[in-house]
């Protein structure tokens, strides 16, 4: 089984803390990645041992904490940025483990860049081992895992090589499914990851427009899965039978998007169903 988790872009970056937490919950989903400055902001007004005690109401887990090194949470940056994003990185780990919360996602992006004035660069495979290092060795001092995710074509070709070459016990993968399909055959790049590589899962599908004209690209919708062109039943299979993986699987979509006429706790009851019904049901619902 997998423990059915939803991410904030699912639901809404804007819904109120509280909210989203109820929410999730209210729909059947047992974890929340979360952003760590919402829940700073709920500390600082209130206790960290009122999070708990709300936490422990809802019967949801505050499993992974998302822009820890702030907004975007991309390693792909300028060197001056990146000092920057280190010093928050490692306040912000230190308090996460304050909440229990021993997971932390970053993000690896050429094109994005800090997504607001500044452009993305591309590292050197040296650069990104010695940035993910750095970010590594800060959160293992707050037992926490780090999880990267790959955009680039080029660095989810190599995402595994990349993963081992930074020799990090506490450094692993965020496979995301959307990014499939930039791969030829998602199964068996699925396969050919190294064992112990994916920490964290975000289960998405997409969407190719039929009338994209052959041989050009154009970037597919992300849609909630079980509603788009990926093999999502066989990955996730796969994954359990090669992997032996059993952690978490968050539904990331982007809600104000593709279900922007739906209030928020309709997008989580809909991306609810679409782990709990249809095909990839047998992974989150006991017989």
């Amino acid at each position: 089984m997998l423990i059915p988790t939803v991410d904030p872009a699912t639901i809404g970056f804007d819904v109120p803390f509280v909210e989203y937490l109820e929410i999730a919950a209210a729909a059947g989903f047992r974890a929340v990645e979360f952003s760590i400055e919402h829940a700073r902001s709920f500390v600082q007004a209130h206790s960290a041992r009122d999070l708990a005690a709300l936490t422990r109401r809802l019967n949801i887990e505050l499993a992974q904490f998302t822009c820890g090194t702030g907004v975007p949470s991309n390693v792909s940056v300028s060197a001056g940025e990146f000092e920057q994003s280190v010093r928050r990185w490692q306040d912000n780990c230190a308090f996460a483990a304050t909440l229990g919360c021993r997971r932390a996602s970053v993000l690896v992006n050429s094109a994005k860049g800090n997504g607001y004035e500044e452009d993305g660069l591309t590292l050197t495979a040296g650069e990104l081992h010695d940035r993910l290092r750095l970010l590594c060795d800060h959160a293992s001092a707050h037992g926490i895992t780090v999880a990267v995710e790959f955009v680039d074509a080029e660095m989810i070709a190599l995402a595994g090589e990349i993963v081992g070459g930074a020799g990090r016990d506490n450094l692993g993968l965020l496979l995301d499914t959307y990014g499939l399909h930039k791969v030829s055959d998602p199964l068996a790049y699925v396969a050919a990851l190294p064992q112990g590589t994916i920490v964290w899962l975000h289960l998405a599908d997409t969407v190719v427009e039929r009338s994209q004209p052959p041989g050009e690209y154009v970037k597919p919708l992300r849609v909630l899965p079980g509603q788009g062109n990926l093999p999502l039943g066989a990955i996730v299979e796969a994954l359990r039978r090669q992997h032996g993986y059993r952690g978490y699987a968050s539904v990331e979509v982007y809600g104000s998007t593709i279900m922007a006429h739906q209030p928020f706790g309709r997008r989580a009851d809909l991306a609810a169903a679409s782990l709990f019904e249809g095909a990839l049901r047998s992974w989150f619902v006991s017989a």
